[in-house]
């Protein structure tokens, strides 16, 4: 499994994970993760935490960079 494939998994079942502030954890709702889905986050827990961050910091990239271009056409018609 990849991370991209176990991401997809848990998204699919309602799950969506997030990375502890100390960058060293995963935290999903309690009881809500399969024997499988378990097994498959802390087999790949590194990876995951690694695309989880990635994802997250291009994420915010393209919001701001999306806001940049709605104040930029706003403030370009005044």
């Amino acid at each position: 499994m990849t991370p991209e494939t176990i991401l997809a998994d848990l998204l699919a079942s309602g799950i969506e994970p997030s990375v502890t502030p100390d960058h060293t954890g995963i935290v999903v709702p309690a009881g809500k993760l399969t024997p499988a889905q378990r097994a498959a986050v802390l087999a790949h827990k590194p990876d995951l935490i690694a695309y989880l961050l990635e994802s997250s910091r291009i994420t915010v990239q393209l919001l701001e960079s999306a806001m940049r271009g709605v104040f930029e056409q706003l403030f370009a018609n005044l």
